[in-house]
Protein backbone atom coordinates (compact mmCIF):
# COMPACT_ATOMS: atom_id res chain seq x y z
CA UNK A 1 0.00 0.00 0.00
CA UNK A 2 1.44 3.36 -0.88
CA UNK A 3 -0.09 6.79 -0.61
CA UNK A 4 1.06 10.33 0.14
CA UNK A 5 1.31 9.78 3.87
CA UNK A 6 1.95 6.15 4.69
CA UNK A 7 2.84 2.78 3.28
CA UNK A 8 2.60 -0.78 4.49
CA UNK A 9 5.34 -3.33 3.78
CA UNK A 10 2.82 -6.17 3.62
CA UNK A 11 -0.18 -5.68 1.39
CA UNK A 12 -1.91 -8.66 2.96
CA UNK A 13 -1.41 -11.16 5.75
CA UNK A 14 -1.61 -14.45 3.87
CA UNK A 15 -1.28 -17.36 6.29
CA UNK A 16 -1.45 -20.27 3.85
CA UNK A 17 -2.80 -23.71 4.88
CA UNK A 18 -3.44 -24.02 8.61
CA UNK A 19 -4.27 -26.73 11.12
CA UNK A 20 -7.57 -26.26 13.01
CA UNK A 21 -7.11 -24.66 16.45
CA UNK A 22 -3.48 -23.83 15.63
CA UNK A 23 -2.25 -20.36 16.54
CA UNK A 24 -0.23 -18.31 14.05
CA UNK A 25 1.23 -14.79 13.74
CA UNK A 26 2.84 -12.48 11.24
CA UNK A 27 4.49 -9.08 11.67
CA UNK A 28 3.33 -6.12 9.58
CA UNK A 29 5.34 -2.89 9.17
CA UNK A 30 3.50 0.39 8.67
CA UNK A 31 5.81 3.11 7.34
CA UNK A 32 5.10 6.82 7.17
CA UNK A 33 6.47 7.88 3.78
CA UNK A 34 5.07 11.41 4.04
CA UNK A 35 6.61 14.60 5.39
CA UNK A 36 4.23 14.97 8.35
CA UNK A 37 3.81 12.82 11.45
CA UNK A 38 0.52 10.98 11.72
CA UNK A 39 -1.58 9.02 14.16
CA UNK A 40 -3.26 5.71 13.41
CA UNK A 41 -5.74 3.32 14.96
CA UNK A 42 -6.13 -0.39 14.18
CA UNK A 43 -9.61 -1.93 14.10
CA UNK A 44 -10.23 -5.67 14.01
CA UNK A 45 -13.52 -6.77 12.41
CA UNK A 46 -16.37 -7.36 14.85
CA UNK A 47 -16.75 -11.00 13.77
CA UNK A 48 -13.01 -11.70 14.06
CA UNK A 49 -13.06 -14.38 16.75
CA UNK A 50 -9.52 -15.59 17.24
CA UNK A 51 -7.82 -12.61 15.54
CA UNK A 52 -5.88 -10.02 17.51
CA UNK A 53 -3.28 -7.31 16.91
CA UNK A 54 -0.28 -6.59 19.16
CA UNK A 55 1.49 -3.26 18.71
CA UNK A 56 5.27 -3.09 19.14
CA UNK A 57 5.13 0.53 20.35
CA UNK A 58 3.49 2.43 23.17
CA UNK A 59 1.77 5.03 20.97
CA UNK A 60 -0.40 5.20 17.88
CA UNK A 61 1.95 7.75 16.35
CA UNK A 62 4.38 7.46 13.42
CA UNK A 63 6.88 10.24 12.76
CA UNK A 64 7.70 11.20 9.17
CA UNK A 65 10.07 8.67 7.61
CA UNK A 66 9.68 6.23 10.51
CA UNK A 67 7.80 2.94 10.79
CA UNK A 68 5.90 0.98 13.41
CA UNK A 69 5.45 -2.79 13.59
CA UNK A 70 2.52 -4.82 14.81
CA UNK A 71 1.72 -8.52 14.96
CA UNK A 72 -1.47 -9.99 13.54
CA UNK A 73 -2.24 -13.17 15.51
CA UNK A 74 -4.85 -15.71 14.46
CA UNK A 75 -6.26 -18.89 15.97
CA UNK A 76 -7.44 -21.09 13.11
CA UNK A 77 -11.08 -22.13 13.58
CA UNK A 78 -12.12 -25.76 13.98
CA UNK A 79 -13.68 -26.91 10.69
CA UNK A 80 -15.52 -30.03 9.49
CA UNK A 81 -14.54 -29.43 5.85
CA UNK A 82 -12.02 -27.18 4.12
CA UNK A 83 -12.62 -23.63 5.28
CA UNK A 84 -11.35 -20.26 4.12
CA UNK A 85 -10.68 -17.29 6.37
CA UNK A 86 -11.02 -13.92 4.70
CA UNK A 87 -11.38 -10.67 6.62
CA UNK A 88 -9.90 -7.19 6.71
CA UNK A 89 -8.20 -5.31 9.52
CA UNK A 90 -8.68 -1.55 9.13
CA UNK A 91 -5.69 0.73 9.70
CA UNK A 92 -7.32 4.12 10.25
CA UNK A 93 -5.04 7.10 9.64
CA UNK A 94 -5.95 10.74 10.18
CA UNK A 95 -7.04 11.16 6.53
CA UNK A 96 -7.05 7.61 5.10
CA UNK A 97 -8.15 4.06 5.86
CA UNK A 98 -6.12 1.05 4.69
CA UNK A 99 -7.57 -2.46 4.60
CA UNK A 100 -5.18 -5.26 5.53
CA UNK A 101 -6.66 -8.51 4.16
CA UNK A 102 -6.25 -11.59 6.37
CA UNK A 103 -6.33 -14.77 4.25
CA UNK A 104 -5.99 -18.43 5.21
CA UNK A 105 -7.18 -21.92 4.33
CA UNK A 106 -8.03 -24.25 7.22
CA UNK A 107 -8.13 -28.01 6.69
CA UNK A 108 -10.06 -30.46 8.87
CA UNK A 109 -7.73 -32.13 11.40
CA UNK A 110 -7.79 -35.55 9.71
CA UNK A 111 -7.05 -34.11 6.25
CA UNK A 112 -4.32 -31.87 7.66
CA UNK A 113 -2.67 -34.88 9.35
CA UNK A 114 -2.96 -37.03 6.19
CA UNK A 115 -1.39 -34.32 4.01
CA UNK A 116 1.32 -33.71 6.58
CA UNK A 117 2.28 -37.42 6.75
CA UNK A 118 2.25 -37.86 2.97
CA UNK A 119 4.30 -34.72 2.32
CA UNK A 120 1.50 -33.06 0.33
CA UNK A 121 1.06 -30.25 2.85
CA UNK A 122 2.17 -26.84 1.64
CA UNK A 123 4.74 -25.29 3.98
CA UNK A 124 3.77 -22.15 5.83
CA UNK A 125 5.05 -18.92 4.29
CA UNK A 126 8.36 -17.85 5.89
CA UNK A 127 6.81 -14.80 7.56
CA UNK A 128 4.22 -16.89 9.46
CA UNK A 129 5.12 -18.20 12.90
CA UNK A 130 3.33 -20.86 14.95
CA UNK A 131 2.73 -19.33 18.39
CA UNK A 132 0.87 -19.59 21.68
CA UNK A 133 -1.31 -16.48 21.85
CA UNK A 134 -3.83 -17.47 24.52
CA UNK A 135 -2.78 -14.51 26.68
CA UNK A 136 -3.18 -12.10 23.76
CA UNK A 137 -6.59 -13.38 22.70
CA UNK A 138 -7.93 -13.33 26.27
CA UNK A 139 -6.43 -10.00 27.37
CA UNK A 140 -8.08 -7.47 25.10
CA UNK A 141 -11.72 -6.94 24.29
CA UNK A 142 -10.84 -4.62 21.37
CA UNK A 143 -8.48 -7.19 19.84
CA UNK A 144 -5.54 -4.76 20.05
CA UNK A 145 -2.85 -5.02 22.74
CA UNK A 146 0.44 -3.21 23.22
CA UNK A 147 2.67 -5.68 25.00
CA UNK A 148 5.70 -6.85 23.08
CA UNK A 149 5.90 -9.83 25.46
CA UNK A 150 2.27 -10.91 24.99
CA UNK A 151 3.06 -14.11 23.11
CA UNK A 152 5.76 -16.73 22.90
CA UNK A 153 7.06 -18.41 19.79
CA UNK A 154 6.69 -22.20 19.69
CA UNK A 155 8.24 -22.98 16.30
Amino acid sequence: VSTQSTGSSGINAEYGVLCPNGMYATTVTLKNIGIDSCRFHIKCPRNADGVSVTLHSETNFVAAGMSVKFDVCMKAPDVAEIGHVSMDIAIVMETEVFQLPILATVLPTQEYDERSRSGRLTRLPTHIKIIDVSSVLNSSSSGVTRSREAYKVIA
